[in-house]
């Protein structure tokens, strides 16, 4: 029988998986229900200063990373033949500073289908004053070869219900067939951090209408982790079930991942086990806390690229699972 070890990570217990009484597995430290870490981790390391907001997608038998890379103010393309070892960046995918609601760009959600990759991502205007805060929005781009991108001109998506506040961002697409449409989760609230997961639907991708008025997911204040918001939502259509992995934040600096599932999109059963990812052993580079991941099920195991945060700095790492349920 696996042994659990007791740890305390910001003043909270959390059981570590520590082996079969042959002394803990580090790589398991603060990871639950069967995910384990990369012991090769980070695998987007301090090089990149800054590195965060991971997608990943699998095209033509290679896997191509998407992240924010916040010290250059870019969204930079990685490839890999097996999604662990990576490239030097391909690409730098900047704001366009001529427009007013462009001038940063972050937190890309790529797709490929027909050939063809998509990227939806939050775009934001810079603080005019303090009195006038930050506004985000999404937009929207394509490309044929996942390197040089054909922009629309104009966002493709943009707050408008009262508890959508200034902004929308953290774009979470698919492409669902049964439906026939492109179905987005995404963020929303005030301009600091977006406490809310709200849900919209999309024949053409760029045309959006939202299925439900209100949030789709709130934050939960009985629950420590995820007292304060919910964000950062990526989905991952897998049999019967959407699979969601996204960031409870038990304050405005703290976030853990957790996870949550849906038969159709709309109705989220969060996992009794969350949190599920908490953060490395302390000192590491995800000691302080984890957020922002990439959820994909993969030859037969799930696979996962996430951000790890420590002091001020973001990184990104890569953990697998092979429980197909994911521990539900």
């Amino acid at each position: 029988m696996e042994r659990q070890r007791r740890i305390w990570i910001d003043q909270k217990p959390f059981i570590a998986s520590v082996g079969n009484g042959s002394g803990y597995n580090p790589c398991t430290i603060g990871c639950y229900q069967g995910w384990v870490r990369d012991k090769r981790n980070p695998m987007i390391h301090l090089n990149y200063q800054n590195a965060n907001d991971p997608s990943v997608v699998k095209a033509g038998g290679e896997y191509y990373m998407y992240f924010t890379w916040r010290t250059m103010d870019r969204i930079t393309m990685i490839k890999s033949r097996d999604g662990e070892v990576w490239t030097d960046p391909q690409i730098n995918f900047l704001p366009q500073m001529d427009l007013d609601w462009e001038e940063e760009v972050s937190q890309p959600c790529v797709i490929y289908k027909d050939g063809i990759f998509e990227m939806w991502y939050t775009a934001k205007r810079l603080e005019r004053s303090a009195f006038e805060p930050k506004i985000s929005v999404i937009a929207h781009a394509v490309s044929k070869d996942g390197v040089t991108w054909e922009r629309e001109m104009e966002p493709c998506f943009a707050a408008e219900l009262l508890w959508e506040e200034y902004s929308v961002s953290n774009p979470g697409v698919l492409y669902d067939e049964n439906i026939g449409k492109y179905r987005m989760w995404y963020t929303a609230g005030d301009s600091c951090l977006q406490e809310f997961i709200g849900y919209a639907e999309s024949v053409d991708g760029l045309d959006w209408k939202r299925v439900v008025e209100k949030p789709m997911m709130e934050c939960q204040p009985a629950h420590r982790w995820e007292r304060y918001a919910v964000s950062e939502p990526s989905v991952v259509q897998h049999g019967e079930w959407f699979y969601m992995v996204y960031s409870g934040f038990e304050h405005s600096t703290n976030s853990r991942l957790c996870f949550a599932r849906s038969r159709d999109g709309i109705h989220w059963e969060k996992h009794p086990g969350n949190p599920i990812i908490t953060g490395g052993k302390q000192g590491w580079w995800d000691g302080g806390y984890t957020g922002k991941a990439s959820l994909m099920f993969d030859q037969g195991i799930w696979k996962m690229w996430y951000t790890g945060h420590l002091h001020d700095r973001t990184n990104i790492g890569y953990m697998t699972n092979d429980r197909t349920d994911l521990g539900f």
